[in-house]
This record gives structure tokens, C-alpha cells and sequence, in this order.
């Protein structure tokens, strides 16, 4: 046994393997010893692998090693095939059961081998299954996944990030699968990869994870064709950056970058028209908070306008962009003297929205996600003490207030609240 320690560079990782292996194998010690000696050193990689031990760094040939306990344990392709989707997870795991939900299967009696086997770890409290980050090394090196092998995995993954459920008790498994998937992922179809990118992206701005969201769009950059030649591609990956830009209070680069997205989708078409309409719905909400009425009915406007132009007027957020158009207007000529909010909240504009909304089936928002949005607000440092004081006083009253909403909140009942709080907090302001 000291000559196999002495082998494997007394690595603590692949002495354990070994041990394992002859425990499934029943092969005496100086067997084993033969094949490392031959089989291991005849299949060994010319790459060298980092090996990160007792938290020093070292390179060693350990490719043939592992290669050979693949020969020796009797490993099938239905084990390999576990393996290789193994290396979509992160490092810390996932529960054992969603695993076999994303691959399909409830039979975990592969994964059972593999444990046993040393290839996996499994947590026996939390069931969290995982791999050793220098075996998904190894094995990505031969056996990496990519859409091809692993096509029905990807696409039950992008799924739950397209269902958008913040409410799911593994969100947090989410949250960390995401900027790793493409760890070892061979990116053999770009289209594929920028859906299942996209739909990563979408869910982190939905749920404000901006730190992860910055993470992932570097993935994307290497991971997608981006230009001239791929504009919806990169209209995605530069307004993203904007909003990432925007969460660090960066607002010059982040309008910067909320430009650009717009720009590359130019000229417009039945394609790329939709998306910048999107695109500028988003700018609008953008200005609205920095508290330019101006650009900010103008993008409502041009929002709008593309969706009569590309047929999707019957939709909720042609909606959205008509109302905020107007009250862009309303933003940029009002003054305390002649705004009357009384009038704003029985606009017929704005019960037009309301009953479309309602017909419609307006959306929710989850009421902790809210309060999070509430209490980030902050005036801009651009408006009188007068305007800040009382956007501090709605800020405080919506607050305390959503506490008492139910768990879910419809995006009309918290439109609603916002403007009940201004209500309360601008009396004999106007």
C-alpha cells in the first residue's frame, strides 16, 4: 500500500479513490500497483493537470491514473453519462433528488455506485451530491459534456429559469448553478447556448442578483457570438451590462450601455423591432427613476410606437408603455402648483390601463421581493431638499405598509400603493 501512496503523490484525494477501488474490485494491492505502473503511465495525457493539495500547487501526470481506475472499476456508459452531467453542477452540489429530476430519472441506483465508487460525494444530511473540483478536472479533459450529449438536461435546466419562480425552495441552487454551468460545457451549438444564457440572465435581473448576473455575462461573451452579425445576441449582453451598471450606481456607463443595445439592433425589422421596443420600455422605466420626464416619455413613446408598428398593440405592456408615456408627459410639465395627484389617480388614461391590466392578467410580484425594491429607494442628489423629503416620506409609508400585503402583489395593487403613499405624504404640498 506505501508503494501505491508513493504512486499517486501521496495525494489524499486519489488515495481514497484507490482504496475504493479495491474495495469494488477485490484486486490485491500489487495488482493495482501494476497498472498504475504500466497502464496508468501508458494512457497518461501529455497535458499536465493542476493538483491543488494541502494548499500547495503542484502538476502532475494524474490523467492516466484516473483513466485506468475508469478500466478497472468496470465503469458503464450509463455511470460516464452521470459523470459527465456531474460537471454541470458547482462545486458545493445540488440535492440528489433534483439532480434525477433534471435528468429525468427517480432511479438512484447509479448514483449509488458512483458513490461508492469514489467518484461522488454525498452530504447525509442535506443528500447534496458532489464531485472532487480536480476529478471534474480530469474527467471534463476527456469525456467534457456539451448540447449534444446532454441536450435533455440543458433543456429541463433552462426551463426552470424560464419559469421565473422565485418561490421554489432550490432558487438558491439556481442562483449558483448559473454562472458555472459553462464551466466544462463544450459550447458545440452557440444558438442553443445563447437561449439557455439568456434565460439565466433574465431570471438574475428579475431577481436583482446583479453580482451573479456580471458573472455570467462574461461566460457570455466567451460563450456567443457577439457584433455586428449577431445583434439581438449582443443588444442582450450590452443592456444587461446596463443594468448591472445601474445596480453599482454607475448611471453615465449604464445609459451608455442601454444606447448601445438599442443602437445595434438598427434598422429595425420584424426581428430586432420587438426587441428594441422591449429594449426601450426598459429605458423609459431607466429615466423615470433618475427623474428625466423627458427621455422618458420619449422612450415610452418609441416603445410603444414599435409595437403598433411590428402588430403588438393588444398586449399588457403596450399597456405599460402608452401609460408611461403619459405620465412622462405629466412628469415634465408638472409643477407643485398646478399637479393634482387626486386628478393623476382618476385619470381616465390611467383606468383605461387598469381595467386592460385586469382583463389581461396582470402579474405579480412576490411581497419580500418588494419591500427590497422599496427600500432601496433614493432621491437623486439633482432635486431639492423639498422633493427628497417627501420621496423619504413615501418611501417610509410603502415600507411599512407592505408588510400587511399578501404574499403575492399584483403589479396594479402596488401601483396602487405607490400612489396612496404619495397621496399621504404630499397634503398641502401641492
Amino acid at each position: 500500500m506505501r508503494d501505491i501512496i508513493n504512486e499517486v503523490y501521496k495525494h489524499t484525494l486519489m488515495v481514497e479513490m484507490m482504496a475504493k477501488t479495491l474495495g469494488v474490485t477485490d484486486m490485491p494491492p500489487e495488482a493495482l500497483l501494476s497498472v498504475l505502473r504500466k497502464e496508468g503511465l501508458r494512457m497518461s495525457n501529455p497535458n499536465k493537470v493542476k493538483v491543488v493539495k494541502d494548499f500547495s500547487t503542484k502538476k502532475r501526470t494524474m490523467y492516466g491514473h484516473i483513466q485506468a481506475l475508469f478500466d478497472l472499476q468496470g465503469l458503464s456508459d450509463d455511470q460516464r453519462f452521470y459523470l459527465r452531467h456531474i460537471l454541470l453542477i458547482p462545486d458545493e452540489g445540488i440535492p440528489k433528488r433534483l439532480f434525477g429530476e433534471w435528468l429525468g430519472t427517480n432511479d438512484f441506483n447509479l448514483v449509488n455506485t458512483l458513490i461508492e465508487f469514489g467518484w461522488l460525494k454525498e452530504d447525509e444530511v442535506t443528500r447534496r451530491i458532489s464531485m472532487h473540483p480536480f476529478l471534474c478536472e480530469v474527467i471534463a479533459s476527456f469525456d467534457c459534456p456539451s448540447f449534444d450529449k446532454c441536450g435533455d438536461f440543458l433543456e429541463r435546466l433552462r426551463q426552470e429559469y424560464a419559469d421565473n419562480d422565485a418561490d421554489k425552495v432550490y432558487y438558491r441552487d439556481l442562483l449558483n448553478l448559473a454562472p458555472g454551468i459553462f464551466r466544462f460545457l463544450e459550447v458545440n451549438d452557440t444558438t442553443q447556448a445563447f437561449q439557455m444564457l439568456k434565460q439565466i440572465i433574465g431570471y438574475l435581473d428579475n431577481h436583482m442578483y446583479f453580482q451573479t448576473m456580471s458573472e455570467v455575462l462574461t461566460v457570455m461573451k466567451d460563450a456567443v457570438p457577439l457584433g455586428a452579425d449577431h445583434p439581438i445576441e449582443t443588444a442582450t449582453y450590452e443592456f444587461h451590462w446596463g443594468v448591472v451598471l445601474y445596480a453599482k450606481m454607475d448611471g453615465e456607463n449604464a445609459e451608455s450601455r442601454f444606447k448601445n443595445s438599442i443602437s445595434c439592433l438598427k434598422p429595425f425589422d420584424e426581428v430586432t423591432g420587438p426587441f428594441a421596443s422591449a429594449l426601450y420600455s426598459r429605458l423609459a422605466g431607466y429615466y423615470m427613476m433618475c427623474g428625466n420626464g423627458e427621455k422618458y416619455q420619449e422612450c415610452a413613446e418609441c416603445a410603444a410606437s414599435l409595437k403598433e408598428k411590428y402588430g403588438l398593440t393588444g398586449t399588457i405592456d403596450y399597456e405599460f408603455d402608452k401609460v408611461n408615456s403619459w405620465l412622462g408627459s405629466l412628469m415634465t410639465n408638472a409643477t407643485n402648483e398646478s399637479f393634482d395627484l387626486d386628478v393623476l389617480v382618476e385619470a381616465p388614461e390611467l383606468e383605461g390601463f387598469r381595467t386592460k391590466a385586469r382583463e389581461s392578467g396582470i402579474p405579480t410580484i412576490g411581497r419580500d421581493e418588494l419591500q427590497v425594491v422599496f427600500e432601496q429607494v433614493e432621491p437623486e442628489e439633482l432635486f431639492d431638499d423639498s422633493f427628497k423629503s417627501i420621496v423619504a416620506g413615501v418611501k417610509n409609508t410603502l415600507v411599512d405598509n407592505v408588510g400587511e400585503q399578501p404574499d403575492e402583489i399584483s403589479l396594479i395593487d402596488m401601483l396602487g400603493m405607490v400612489f396612496d403613499a404619495t397621496e399621504e405624504n404630499t397634503k398641502g404640498q401641492r
